[in-house]
């Protein structure tokens, strides 16, 4: 089960590993928790998240991840925090089924983000499930908390699905051209997509 904050985290903290788990055959459960809405002020919420909505399940697509696996919860973008009790309720109960809970670290200086991942982790450990944590915007902000790389682990990829996970990820035109308005995406903060293999926090370590 992989729980996706808002649409393009599907492929910016976890695409690698979808497309591996989904390669081998094995069957994986996307938690969209937001549609994005609120990236954008100058864009009604409803029009980006129209448009989001429609960017992700491209990009999932890409990915290997049928319409069918994906549970959108439509809890308000920006404000996940206000909703954590009711996520941990919804994610112990998917986590049941699940072997290994992914979600993004619960210091990615994003507080959907971070409120996404104590939630699961928090249902992770009722359900006795293992989790990993992957980061986005922990790899380029830094500081004021710094990722626990001795609890780390990688996953290789191979040129392959690097140029997968980059098809699918330019799905997600809203976030990296101009066309609604400034992109919320930088060059840099997509460098740890040029990287060889994607990272991951092991256990509930913050």
């Amino acid at each position: 089960m992989v729980v996706v904050p808002h649409p393009d985290d599907e492929v910016l903290v976890h695409g690698g590993l979808i497309l591996r788990q989904r390669s081998r055959g094995v069957p994986v459960t996307v938690v969209a928790v937001t549609d994005g809405e609120a990236a954008y002020p100058s864009v009604p919420p409803s029009t980006l998240a129209d448009r989001r909505r429609i960017e992700q399940r491209r990009s999932l697509a890409l990915l290997g991840v049928d319409p069918v696996s994906v549970v959108r919860l439509g809890l308000p973008d920006s404000a996940v925090a206000c909703h954590e009790d009711e996520l941990v309720d919804v994610l112990t109960a998917l986590s049941a089924d699940a072997g290994l809970v992914v979600a993004p670290w619960i210091g990615d200086h994003h507080s959907d983000h971070e409120a996404c991942g104590r939630a699961a982790a928090a249902a992770a450990r009722t359900a006795r499930c293992t989790i990993r944590h992957g980061l986005f915007w922990g790899w380029s902000l830094g500081s004021p908390v710094e990722p626990p790389f001795s609890e780390m682990t990688h996953l290789e990829l191979s040129p392959s699905e690097r140029r997968t996970r980059t098809q699918a990820l330019e799905c997600h035109q809203s976030q990296l051209t101009d066309e609604l308005a400034t992109p919320m995406l930088t060059t840099a903060d997509l460098e740890p997509l040029a990287w060889p293999a994607e990272y991951y926090i092991t256990g509930n370590a913050r």
